[in-house]
């Protein structure tokens, strides 16, 4: 059951939060895809703040068994909420294209409260300027004075009592263009164009002339390097031996597989945002490695499973362990 504080109001400023139940009952007792739709109806803002911390603090093992949301209508608009570690998960319902913002429970309500775009934050503070911060703003923009002119010494010589020298005239010598020396950049064009053609020319006659290789042979499929246990009795004893639930760590990523004793899996792959971007359902057999001992799960849609002991699981280099 809801808590005391929690119940029912008309819409209004004292009751500003609609909301209803998907896929959770609505004392977040029961989660699955078998709870039907309830309407919660409107709350205030105290009773919608407990509403939410309890809804995010549900377990996260009680997350692998379906999708549980609140569909919450503010001032803001229609989202989808959903638990996630402590955190909640909020998207529009208008835009299911655009990815979950992640909020803490003690800043949702005033995000979903109001129409403008971000959450109201405090007034960013004054930068603080020092004497000397200041001072040397001031020189930065002071006009720049050219210095005065040096003086100069000594004195200019008398052009008028002097005869002025012509110029001497180049040599033809000199003045003959000189065709032995070719330009250095012409000279580095040629080069270059003269490695170009060797090389082209090399490419070609090893297309025409080199000598034909055979393909190397194709790996045997996965399926013929592996011993298929035989007997209903044997895979049904390995199926209860293994059966569980899995998952990964944090650095490898939120990974989550469960092995039923009806031969069939369940495995559910999180992104960054704790959205799931895979989720399938689908079969297992057992087999062993072709000549080992080295027993493997081979799931259809997955691939292999390497059974290291009886908690651990190896897929794509990445160990799943066995919850408790």
């Amino acid at each position: 059951m809801l808590p005391s504080s929690i119940s029912p109001y008309r819409s209004g400023h004292e009751a500003p939060f609609r909301v209803s139940t998907r896929g959770i009952s609505p004392d977040f007792s029961a989660i699955g895809p078998g709870e039907p739709p309830q309407e919660i109806g409107f709350l205030s803002e105290p009773a919608f703040r407990a509403l939410i911390e309890k809804f995010a603090a549900v377990p996260s093992l009680k997350l692998v068994d379906g999708d549980p949301t609140l569909v919450v209508t503010a001032k803001r608009g229609r989202f989808f909420v959903l638990p996630a570690n402590g955190k909640l998960l909020v998207r529009s319902a208008d835009d299911t294209q655009r990815p979950y913002e992640r909020f803490d429970p003690s800043e949702l309500p005033r995000y979903l409260d109001t129409s403008d775009q971000t959450i109201p934050t405090a007034p960013q503070a004054k930068k603080f300027s020092s004497l000397i911060g200041a001072a040397s703003l001031a020189a930065a923009r002071a006009p720049i004075t050219p210095p005065a002119a040096a003086p100069i010494f000594g004195s200019f010589p008398d052009l008028t009592t002097r005869v002025a020298t012509p110029p001497a005239q180049p040599t033809a010598a000199a003045t003959a263009p000189n065709f032995k020396k070719t330009p250095p950049r012409h000279r580095i064009l040629l080069f270059v164009g003269a490695i170009f053609f060797t090389l082209t020319a090399a490419a070609t006659l090893w297309v025409f002339f080199a000598p034909a290789t055979s393909n190397p042979p194709h790996p045997a499929s996965a399926s013929a390097q592996l011993d298929f246990v035989d007997g209903p009795g044997n895979r049904a004893e390995l199926a209860r031996r293994f059966a569980g639930a899995y998952a990964t760590g944090a650095d490898s990523g939120e990974r989550i597989l469960e092995l039923h004793t009806d031969g069939t899996f369940h495995y559910q792959e999180f992104g960054a945002n704790l959205s799931r971007t895979s989720n399938r359902t689908d079969t297992y057999v057992f087999a062993y490695r072709h000549g080992t001992t080295t027993l493997i799960i081979r799931a259809n849609g997955l691939g292999l499973l390497e059974v290291r002991g009886d908690e651990n699981l190896v897929y794509q280099k990445v160990v799943f362990t066995r919850l408790l």
